[in-house]
């Protein structure tokens, strides 16, 4: 008896640590391929986290919708979830059969990106019933991150004169789409 209940304790003690310590891998994910910065809470950069590295989240370390509590290197601090994917993004330099080279002419990409205020646009594809392609960089020959349909509420972070840079803050995910595709919503233009 005294052998079943220590069995048992075991297992439950197993299954409340298992619980305790389920973790979702994210991997940092940054737009130009540099490393994420890692604040404190007074919002200073005290470590930086180099693009695709693994990262454990855990439903605890959430402190908001944009931002999650992680730990490298023995030093914990935030990273904001728009620089973080569930997928490992590809290496730098990688073939990719898109023809680029890896002589640093995919750096330039992000060339003419202007921060702006943040502002609300609705998503407008060419026909009501199609989509618009969410990019991982301002280029039409950029990985398609995702969909966004007509009526879609996205929020406008950079600009260039082509591409703007928005983030959905239902799938808590950043990306790119073609201002053409865009309608500003309230407001005025600035």
């Amino acid at each position: 008896m005294k052998k079943t209940l220590a069995v048992l304790a075991a297992a439950l003690l197993l299954i409340a640590v298992a619980a305790c310590a389920s973790a979702q891998t994210m991997y940092v994910d940054t737009p130009n391929g540099r490393a994420l910065n890692l604040r404190n809470s007074d919002d200073e950069v005290i470590a930086q986290i180099p693009n695709r590295t693994a990262l454990e989240i855990y439903d605890r370390s959430y402190i908001d919708s944009e931002r999650v509590i992680v730990e490298y290197k023995g030093r914990e601090g935030y990273v904001y979830l728009r620089y973080l994917s569930t997928t490992r993004p590809a290496a730098s330099g990688s073939s990719s059969g898109s023809g680029t080279s890896s002589s640093g002419s995919d750096s330039t990409v992000f060339d003419g990106m202007k921060r702006v205020s943040p502002y609300t646009v609705s998503v407008c594809p060419s026909t009501p019933t199609s989509f618009v392609n969410m990019r991982w960089a301002p280029s039409k020959s950029a990985a398609i991150q995702g969909v966004r349909y007509n009526g879609d509420t996205l929020t406008v972070l950079a600009e260039s004169t082509y591409w703007a840079q928005v983030y959905d803050e239902e799938t808590n995910t950043c990306g790119f789409m073609l201002k053409s595709f865009l309608k500003r919503l309230g407001g005025v233009e600035g």
